[in-house]
């Protein structure tokens, strides 16, 4: 009769994640709840469904495919890993119901410092619930990551190495800011800011927080840009596309009036394919990039002329995320692979251009990290986010025998049916 659905979307300046419902005999699809997630129907006549850690259930009219009442709350402590996110769960037909126990286990990740054996050291004592990764200062003492508020919106935090408490560095109401850049002197922080508004854009502030954000790059609603290198001089900031029809670095200059998306240089123009997160190495004569120019995404690295990408480029790895990096003494590019492990290329410019085989660090799982963002740190070290002590993969499962006679008990102690 009907097929439940996920939604996610953004409205009332906050991300929702919703539960609709489409019609197989219209073709038509409805909402049912908002906030909501893990849709399932209960042989009870009920619609199950999570918000955040919490079970609820509410009648459910299968004729007209409509909610009916208000929901009740069943059961608390399915697992998410984030406060805006919502726990999973399923139920059988005779009313076995089975869940993945533990509540917001992503509120004590940290940052750690690893080696190339993937042994780590805290960054400091801070416990947060970081999300997407960690991007070091020049100097190796500062860090940037993010922080997501309950309504899903992220925020960038900085820390200091061997500090105690991080501090909120840009917040906009309604607005995601999270993908960021350090300027080559560390005194500034370039962000991308996204609402799907007018304001939407690069800008920049002052990596000590006074000041107001400086707007430097401004782009239709409907495409959004994050930046990924200054230049070494600090001139012009190389950006990439997360939302649109295309993917593409472009080159925005970091001084005098805001630049538009038809003023903005294309790095790639021209060559097929679609190219992203382009990032100089320290001595700026070469560039590494990703581009699905063979028909897959692959790490590329080609000269750098101090304005332009040169040459051919040559391939150094299939990419397993979006991110790429150079070490700090420019001569390896690290990244994770399609298996979700780190992984170095060593990279030789005499007597040409050429790469060698990737080699596995460690992998993603042993090292318990999370998010497609890290650092290179100036001692070669790896920054990034560990997942929290209970957040590991999923290795219990709760099972609650009998369930509509839990729920019918549930709905009588809150006055429903």
């Amino acid at each position: 009769r009907g097929v439940l659905l996920g939604r996610s979307g953004y409205a009332g300046n906050v991300y929702t994640q919703d539960v609709a419902v489409l019609d197989l005999k219209s073709g038509k699809a409805k909402m049912l709840l908002s906030d909501a997630g893990s849709p399932r129907y209960s042989t009870t006549g009920h619609l199950l469904f999570s918000r955040q850690s919490t079970l609820f259930a509410v009648p459910f009219d299968l004729g007209n495919l409509e909610v009916k009442g208000s929901p009740v709350a069943v059961l608390e402590g399915l697992q998410i890993a984030a406060a805006w996110s919502h726990g999973s769960f399923d139920v059988t037909k005779n009313g076995t119901l089975l869940y993945p126990p533990g509540g917001f286990t992503g509120k004590d990740r940290r940052l750690v410092m690893l080696d190339a054996e993937g042994r780590s050291t805290d960054w400091s004592s801070e416990r947060l619930p970081f999300e997407i990764g960690a991007i070091a200062s020049p100097d190796g003492l500062k860090a940037g990551s993010v922080v997501a508020t309950a309504s899903g919106i992220y925020e960038i935090w900085l820390s200091e190495r061997d500090g105690s408490a991080a501090r909120r560095f840009i917040s906009r109401e309604g607005a995601d800011c999270f993908s960021f850049v350090w300027s080559p002197d560390g005194a500034t922080i370039a962000y991308g800011q996204t609402a799907r508004s007018e304001e939407d854009g690069i800008y920049a502030m002052s990596a000590d927080g006074t000041g107001t954000p400086r707007l430097l790059a401004k782009f239709p609603a409907d495409v959004s840009f994050v930046p990924t290198c200054w230049t070494p001089d600090g001139t012009r900031l190389l950006i990439t596309n997360v939302r649109g029809a295309r993917l593409k670095v472009l080159s925005v200059a970091t001084t005098g009036p805001p630049t538009s998306a038809a003023a903005a240089e294309s790095l790639f123009a021209g060559e097929p394919g679609n190219h992203a997160n382009a990032v100089l190495s320290p001595d700026s004569r070469l560039i590494a990039y990703q581009s699905d120019e063979s028909g897959q995404f692959e790490n590329y690295v080609r000269a750098w002329n101090g304005t332009a990408a040169v040459g051919e480029g040559i391939p150094v790895g299939k990419s397993g995320s979006f991110w790429i990096m150079w070490s700090r003494d420019g001569r390896k590019l690290l990244f994770m692979n399609e298996a979700r492990k780190f992984v170095q290329v060593e990279i030789l410019t005499q007597p040409r251009l050429a790469a060698s085989a990737p080699r596995v660090l460690w992998s993603e799982r042993d090292a318990k990290t999370i998010g497609d963002y890290m650092s290179a740190l100036p001692d070669g070290r790896v920054l990034a986010v560990r997942k929290g002590e209970t957040e590991d993969d999923v290795n219990r499962f709760d099972l609650v025998l009998g369930f509509p006679k839990l729920l019918q008990q549930r709905l009588r102690q809150a006055g429903g049916k």
